[in-house]
């Protein structure tokens, strides 16, 4: 799915804009995905980080 699917927006005023959406969009995608993944373990993201960093 391309992201102007993703979020029903045809054009863009530049393609810096599409490309600065797109890095938001898919930063928040990972976030969600990961915060998902985490809570099946129950951790947060601050904590994976801590253990990961400790590793």
């Amino acid at each position: 799915m391309t992201i102007e699917e993703e979020i029903k927006q045809s054009k863009f005023a530049s393609s810096y804009q599409k490309l600065a959406f797109n890095i938001i969009h898919s930063s928040r995608w990972l976030e969600n995905f990961l915060k998902k993944r985490f809570s099946e373990h129950d951790l947060t993201m601050q904590q994976y980080n801590i253990l990961r960093i400790l590793g």
